[in-house]
């Protein structure tokens, strides 16, 4: 969903008359509807929203209840389920470790109850943090990212609650191809993706990374200013609407965008020469699984 409010101060032109008055609210109950005068009134104070404009806040928050139906729906959706080969059989295969040393580390892991296997197979000194990292990689059939001098992000790119929830951070941006690298550290979360990408406008592409990696971003983000507000309880649609519609006005925000990744729904707020306002809600209780 992709909202532009605030058509802006426009005089009484001929030019725009026309236009203005042929238009009618996409609120289907709208009681005004049809009215010329109506829409003469609201013409500067509509929002338009994929294309279709509303004339006050009340229709826009009753068009966003049933996009926010909608995203619910996404969000809740169960992870595809996809067989991917062990990461200790992809070490023993690549070469890295033997068959005898994959068993000790299955025995240490198991013995600790705690960890995972890429941490302990670097904590017995069988294999190096880069070699985990390029394993991950052919696991997940996607790009590595290893320990080198990484390009600094703004850190309101993604809002810090799902860079936690997906274990991922935004890592690099090619400029000329307009192509962000996200680097997860837990596996690869498909719809997470695909919502930095509709919300960003850039060309999302995973890569996978360490924890240690992954730690040192994530802190350096959370040491950022950033503008954001998350829901934890889960509530309807009705009620994620009625908030959105009162945070658009206070923020008189130019563009409003929304997006599900599993188990949330991400929306942005953007005003010119302001910083953009996330608004970010869980809507499952589940814990996100990979895809």
């Amino acid at each position: 969903m992709e909202i532009v409010s605030g058509i802006g101060n426009i005089g009484w032109q001929h030019a725009w008359m026309p236009r203005f008055l042929n238009r009618t609210c996409g609120n289907p109950v709208c009681e005004d509807t049809g009215s010329i005068w109506h829409v003469v009134m609201h013409a500067t104070k509509g929002v338009v929203a994929d294309d279709a404009w509303y004339c006050s806040g009340d229709c826009f928050k009753a068009a966003s209840e049933t996009e926010f139906t909608r995203l619910i729906s996404l969000a809740r959706r169960p992870a595809p389920i996809r067989n991917r080969m062990p990461l200790g059989l992809v070490l023993v295969s690549c070469g890295l470790i033997t068959e005898d040393e994959l068993k000790a580390v299955l025995k240490a892991q198991q013995e600790a109850g705690q960890g995972r296997l890429g941490e302990w197979v670097q904590r017995l000194g069988f294999v190096s943090e880069r070699d985990v990292i390029r394993a991950l990689g052919t696991q997940w059939r996607c790009p590595a990212l290893l320990p080198t001098a990484q390009q600094y992000l703004p850190a309101e790119l993604i809002p810090l609650r799902l860079l936690e929830a997906f274990r991922m951070v935004p890592i690099h941006h090619v400029v000329s191809t307009n192509k962000l690298y996200v680097a997860f550290e837990e596996g690869v979360h498909h719809s997470a993706l695909l919502a930095v990408e509709r919300m960003t406008g850039c060309v999302a592409e995973a890569c996978v990374t360490s924890q240690s990696i992954f730690d040192r971003e994530l802190a350096r983000i959370r040491g950022m200013a950033r503008t954001e507000v998350c829901f934890e309880s889960v509530m309807p649609a009705f009620e994620m609407s009625q908030i959105c519609g009162n945070y658009a006005a206070q923020w008189r925000a130019d563009k409003v965008r929304s997006a599900a990744a599993r188990g949330f729904v991400w929306v942005r707020m953007e005003k010119r020469k302001r910083r953009a306002l996330d608004l970010v809600f869980r809507v499952s209780s589940e814990k996100t699984a990979c895809s």
